[in-house]
């Protein structure tokens, strides 16, 4: 009788190891922008960026390991259904940059909208896996043309993706400084509700 249990056993370990070689790569793309940095060089389990990134425009959030190509998406409503889908090509390549005006560095508000999780395999799928960890006064950065700006963390919040007065909020500051939102779906694996990281930048 112990034959068949112990064939069994193998059968089932069978299993879950390929389960575990096949979903491998989504666990660790979700569990990597917690590990924090000083540990990092310990494992190399932990990839370095998904790709070369071009250092002209690009978001970096060093503290959750997020180093993303920057695509400016033109006229884009960020509220609206159907522009999703034309953003959804940038989030293949990187993170989405929003905003109105000529120039990013005069824009008082900018949202950068990225993947926490994406059925579709590109190497962004879960750039922003990591952004619930974000806490205030982390600092990242947006590089715009060759310019970085710096942004510190002052507030993070999950809005109803259709409060447009909520996150018209979020847009306003008493500092006069400009704003940038990270914004990505959550919880991970749903569209449910957002997840935003508001940035005020650094003079």
């Amino acid at each position: 009788m112990r034959k068949p249990l112990a064939r069994s056993t193998l059968i089932l370990m069978a299993i879950g190891a390929s389960l575990l070689w096949i979903y491998f790569p989504l666990i660790q793309r979700i569990v990597t922008p917690y590990i924090a940095p000083q540990y990092r060089s310990l494992s190399s389990l932990v990839p370095e960026s998904p790709m070369p990134v071009s250092r002209a425009d690009v978001l970096s959030f060093p503290r959750l390991g997020i180093d993303a190509p920057l695509e400016l998406t033109e006229n884009i409503d960020p509220f609206q259904l159907g522009d999703w889908q034309v953003l959804e090509q940038s989030l293949r390549r990187g993170v989405g940059l929003i905003y109105a005006g000529n120039r990013f560095a005069t824009a008082p508000i900018a949202y950068i909208v990225g993947h926490s999780s994406d059925a579709a395999t590109n190497p962004y799928a879960f750039i922003f896996a990591g952004l619930r960890a974000v806490k205030a006064g982390d600092v990242f950065s947006v590089t715009q043309h060759g310019q970085q700006y710096d942004y510190t963390v002052v507030h993070t919040e999950i809005v109803r993706p259709n409060d447009r007065n909520r996150f018209t909020s979020l847009e306003r500051t008493e500092s006069g400084r400009q704003r940038v939102l990270l914004v990505t779906c959550w919880p991970l694996f749903t569209n449910t509700n957002r997840l935003v990281v508001v940035g005020e930048r650094l003079l």
